[in-house]
């Protein structure tokens, strides 16, 4: 057998790679441009490393590493680059932690595979939703997957397939901090890998074509007692006063939360169609609300973000979402059953998302101008020109070509 080791050190990459869009296109940014397009640092966490067996279908010795990038030394005195979606997800967490509570979350994770590279003939019909007979047409998939994610550390809690063409999807249990990111992170690296190592095609585009299904990526989570290590979300069986101020933060952020949970064109097919979120709302065990809130006790209450679709990143989908939930738990006010006011529609397009994400000044201030100002330009100088500037193109052509092979 052959063997080819890979080693991690800080390295270099160009500055702006962090806002690269989906094809790695990438535009001017004016820190990188002050810069002269030089060079940024990539550090690695060296807590993350672990072996990747799932790769090269074991022709070789492969780690992976996760790393956050910095400024150069001579630029900004090295500091952490804001822009670092891992970093923001960091630092929201340590807001968080200062309140005296930490996050225990963790994703569900939608996706597509095909058997050709233009999505056009599904691994399965998807006409026979969680019957035992479509799983086993997919199993060795679904296990293998499951098995190469056990080995680098994350645990999926079930495997099924879904309610669409080729459309599976993999739930990951709880995990406190950063984590549920990371492992969120390994999961879509290890289904696109894992498929193409066997000719398949998966994909976490929201919809990638008329007839598909839609991919979302629900967002469950609760706030813990560090010290007691008890469900704040918990009270007796219902929602707390503490749950119900963050489910308030994240009910009057929702329209910001969405260029964030929703971050590409394509995702606004999801959005605004049953089951998927139409208004900034919420209920309880309610899968047509934007947030769904859960009580089962304690260990066992949370809230669901249901904006998010599948190719959101879940580094920004956790920092957005806190963010969100500590402007409640700080402004006091709690939703509550019986509240009376004119709920908020949730944006239609992209555009309008990037809108109401740079007019919230809470949101703004809490992730940072710099990291907004990257996503906007990104979003709006390739993923909504690329659209525009191809009308006469059949519209989900120009989607697939963005989003299909890399999302």
């Amino acid at each position: 057998m052959s063997y080819r080791l890979y080693t991690y050190r800080p390295n270099f990459f160009v500055t702006g790679t962090v806002g690269f869009g989906p094809r790695t296109q990438h535009v001017k940014y004016e820190a990188v441009a002050q810069m002269h397009f030089g060079n940024a640092i990539v550090r690695p966490v060296l807590t993350s490393i672990h072996r990747l067996p799932l790769v090269t279908v074991g022709q070789f010795r492969v780690g992976q590493i996760l790393c956050e990038t910095f400024w150069p030394s001579y630029y900004r005195n090295g500091e952490p680059q804001s822009v670092c979606p891992r970093y923001v997800a960091r630092r929201q967490l340590s807001r968080l932690q200062e309140l005296g509570y930490r996050l225990k979350s963790g994703f569900e994770a939608e996706f597509a595979v095909f058997r050709t590279a233009d999505g056009t003939t599904p691994l399965f019909d998807g006409k026979d939703m969680l019957t035992c007979q479509c799983l086993a047409e997919v199993e060795p998939l679904l296990y293998a997957i499951e098995n190469g994610l056990a080995v680098t550390g994350v645990d999926v809690l079930t495997v099924q397939t879904e309610n669409g063409p080729g459309q599976m999807e993999l739930t990951l249990a709880p995990v406190f901090d950063v984590a549920a990111a990371d492992a969120m992170f390994r999961l879509r690296e290890a289904v696109k890998e894992m498929c193409s190592s066997r000719d398949l095609y998966a994909t976490f585009m929201a919809k990638s074509s008329d007839t598909s299904a839609v991919n979302g990526l629900h967002f469950n989570h609760s706030l813990w007692s560090p010290d007691t290590d008890q469900d704040q979300f918990d009270a007796a069986g219902e929602l707390s006063e503490v749950g119900r101020r963050w489910l308030a933060g994240l009910v009057r952020h929702a329209p910001a939360l969405t260029a964030l949970c929703a971050p590409t064109v394509n995702c606004y097919r999801r959005l605004h169609r049953s089951p998927a979120p139409i208004r900034a709302d919420w209920g309880f065990d309610d899968r047509l609300s934007a947030f769904r809130v859960q009580c089962g006790g304690a260990g066992a209450t949370f809230i669901e973000n249901r904006i998010s679709s599948g190719p959101a990143n879940p580094y920004l989908v956790l920092a957005a979402t806190v963010a969100a939930g500590i402007d409640g738990l700080e402004t006091g006010i709690a939703a509550g059953v019986d509240d009376v006011v004119e709920v908020q529609m949730l944006p239609t397009s992209l555009d309008a998302a990037l809108d109401a994400l740079q007019s919230d000044e809470v949101m703004v201030d809490a992730l940072g101008t710099e990291l907004v100002d990257w996503f906007v330009k990104i979003k709006r100088e390739v993923e909504i020109a690329e659209r525009l500037n191809n009308d006469h193109s059949d519209a989900f052509t120009i989607e697939r070509e963005l989003y299909f092979k890399f999302l």
